[in-house]
């Protein structure tokens, strides 16, 4: 069996809420890698107030998966060779595809990938960082990551909503030691200035997405209804998770999809299922030109 990390500890349901079936519980999903599970979902109440709804989250093990940011048609602008869709010949390596950040102009930070500086990194952003073998990481740019030859791509958006103070874990999954624990930023619940982002009907609670890295190690994205920044980021935070930032908002924006063939070795049969079958895009969004910038999670070559 392949080097993999173990089955992440259940999610926590809010404070005086009686589970529903399966309510924070992992489940696999997708086909085994070299052996072993790559991808967990669960869906959990966002806190004890909203129990109609359900938000999802989806752990990712780094050394069996690996990330592509691929640029949109849009977002974040500029002329690129890679394209804004899942090419047909990766299609059926591809296990998963999640949204992006906000809009560049918005997003308070920049964009980087293969060499290409399409908006400048900030110091101090929140920053999911993709590197050469692969791997991922989220971490707040200048402090847990510079640049360096072993980085591929950048993609900032707004500061940090979870923060441990720095350092561990590693990317990768390899942790070499504990992880300080990680805590809610400051000043999440004042979107007074639009800090979290512009919503429909300027809602502070409404559709949110959000990534991290756990204390192991593995990578975790959460989305759904019902969250302003505070709630986004204790959702993460009883994920596992050690830094988080917040990506896109609003329910036409938030997609994490799972992609798989119904015929064998065929790349044109692919076709995709939403992991919350309520947000707004279609199952198979990223299999045609995209608008929004975004992520693709593929499975590893395991020799």
């Amino acid at each position: 069996m392949a080097d993999h990390l173990p089955k992440p500890a259940d999610v926590a349901v809010p404070e005086g809420v009686t589970p529903v079936a399966n309510e924070g519980i992992w489940q696999p999903v997708g086909p085994l890698i070299g052996g072993a599970q790559a991808i967990y979902t669960t869906q959990v109440r966002p806190d004890s107030v909203r129990t109609s709804i359900l938000d999802g989250l989806a752990w990712m093990d780094p050394k069996l998966v690996r990330f592509d940011l691929h640029p949109g048609t849009e977002e974040p602008g500029g002329k690129w060779d890679i394209p804004a869709q899942v090419p047909m010949d990766q299609r059926l390596q591809l296990l998963a595809v999640f949204n992006s950040g906000f809009r560049m102009d918005d997003a308070r930070g920049g964009f980087y990938l293969n060499g290409i500086t399409q908006r400048p990194l900030r110091d101090g952003a929140a920053s999911f960082v993709i590197f050469k073998n692969g791997t991922a990481s989220v971490g707040m740019w200048g402090r847990d990551f510079t640049m360096s030859d072993d980085i591929v791509a950048v993609r900032q958006n707004l500061d940090l909503i979870l923060d441990n103070g720095g350092g561990l874990p590693n990317p990768g999954g390899s942790p070499s030691g504990t992880a300080a624990p990680g805590v809610p930023a400051r000043g999440l619940n004042d979107n007074s200035d639009g800090a979290w982002g512009a919503t429909f009907g300027n809602k502070i609670l409404t559709w949110r997405s959000a990534t991290c890295i756990t204390g192991t190690g593995a990578i975790v994205y959460g989305y759904g209804n019902g969250l302003g920044a505070l709630s986004l980021s204790q959702l993460m935070l009883r994920a596992g998770c050690v830094r988080a930032m917040q990506l896109d908002i609003n329910t036409v924006w938030t997609t994490y999809n799972f992609y798989g063939a119904s015929r064998y070795l065929d790349p044109t049969s692919v076709t995709g299922t939403k992991m919350l079958p309520e947000s707004w895009k279609p199952g198979d969004r990223y299999l045609s030109n995209d608008a929004r910038d975004f992520f693709a999670v593929f499975a590893r070559e395991i020799r």
